[in-house]
């Protein structure tokens, strides 16, 4: 669970393994302390095990593939990690389209209507992916998505580096600086 990512008790849970989730998360789940968690989990740095009741202790490697599903708009606050944020992450945004008609069981029927057909199209997608070293590349259109999700995770720095530049001869008053960044938070 995220509320207990700093929690060394909670890290033995995850020993041996490599791919973590957490579903269904609120939309603070990258706030500021869970977000140094995860930073350190997904960035091979050592993370401290402790085991109940026992003075047991290893260090673990954290080298975790994370995947996050949300039903709302999650926020970043990632302080002064942005870029190594925009490095670890990989955004996919779900969006229910309008004529959508939900399938009971879904799960059910997929495996049996088409289940040879996904296990062989991961298997495919792993062969591919084992041979560029296990890293994702990732496209444009994936990267502006990271960049989208930074920026509005913190608006103010993003309107700060994209809309205010010095300027010798000419001067702005408080109240435009504040109108002119509503305007920016609202496109």
């Amino acid at each position: 669970h995220p509320d207990r990512l700093n929690n060394p008790f909670e890290m033995v849970a995850y020993s041996g393994k490599s791919l973590l989730t957490a579903k269904d998360v609120e939309n603070d789940v990258l706030s500021a302390n869970k977000i140094n968690a995860i930073k350190k989990m997904t960035g091979n740095d050592l993370l401290s095990c402790e085991q109940k009741h026992s003075n047991f202790r290893i260090q673990a490697r954290g080298c975790f593939n994370i995947i996050i599903t949300g039903n709302g708009d999650l926020t970043l606050n990632y302080g002064s990690s942005r870029d190594a944020f925009k490095r670890r992450m990989l955004w996919i945004d779900c969006v229910v389209p309008e004529n959508f008609r939900r399938i009971n069981n879904f799960d059910d029927v997929l495996m049996s209507e088409e289940g040879e057909g996904i296990l062989a199209w991961a298997i495919e997608g792993a062969k591919k992916l084992l041979a560029i070293g296990g890293k994702i590349i990732k496209s444009k259109e994936q990267n502006d998505a990271i960049e989208y999700l930074l920026d509005e995770s913190n608006p103010i720095d993003s309107f700060v580096k994209q809309c205010v530049s010095v300027e010798t001869d000419y001067s702005v008053t408080s109240a435009q600086i504040v109108e002119m960044f509503y305007k920016f938070a609202n496109q």
